[in-house]
């Protein structure tokens, strides 16, 4: 990506280190974001809220990864909307990074926005991925019993053969039978 005069030098740096993330995947994760955790945090963020309102599906995708590979539990509030971005593969890329913290999955605001996910979303991927955030939140008994409905009622399969039944099915497993 150019520089663009209207962007400080600093929000051109995370662009362009996103930009070689994405595209450039073989030079390193862990460095890329290594650098991106020296970036100023005010810095990064705002770059990030620029690309997550971009047109380009993989703009908003590279601001999931600013904002989430760098300090989860501190921009998740960020990328919340995401799960009802239009492109499916935000809204899963946005789903696969809450889930990851166990902690994010401790909050009820949080855990209901995955249930919404998991009965609503159009995307088998997404609600495969809300099935498996919900897998770890074993004190909800909400999320248990939107477990057991994608369990009894959700058997469409995503494009790798997993069906999000099935999912659902193994992460109930997680619940102690009391």
């Amino acid at each position: 990506m150019e520089p663009i005069d209207q962007y400080s030098n600093t929000e051109n740096e995370i662009f362009k280190l996103l930009d070689e993330l994405y595209h450039n995947p073989l030079r390193g994760w862990p460095d890329i974001i290594a650098q991106l955790k020296k970036v100023d945090r005010d810095s990064l963020v705002k770059t990030a809220r620029i690309l997550l309102e971009d047109s380009n599906p993989e703009k908003r995708r590279q601001g999931i990864e600013a904002l989430m590979a760098t300090d989860p539990e501190k921009n998740v509030s960020l990328i919340l909307p995401m799960l009802s971005d239009v492109d499916p593969e935000v809204r899963y890329l946005a789903m696969y990074y809450i889930k990851r913290p166990k902690e994010l999955l401790k909050d009820k605001r949080i855990i209901s926005l995955v249930i919404k996910s998991l009965f609503e979303d159009p995307s088998p991927v997404v609600r495969i991925e809300a099935a498996e955030a919900l897998g770890e939140c074993t004190t909800s008994e909400e999320a248990k019993s939107a477990l057991l409905w994608a369990r009894d009622h959700d058997f469409e399969y995503d494009d790798q053969g997993y069906n999000v039944s099935y999912i659902a099915k193994i992460a109930l497993e997680n619940f102690s039978s009391e």
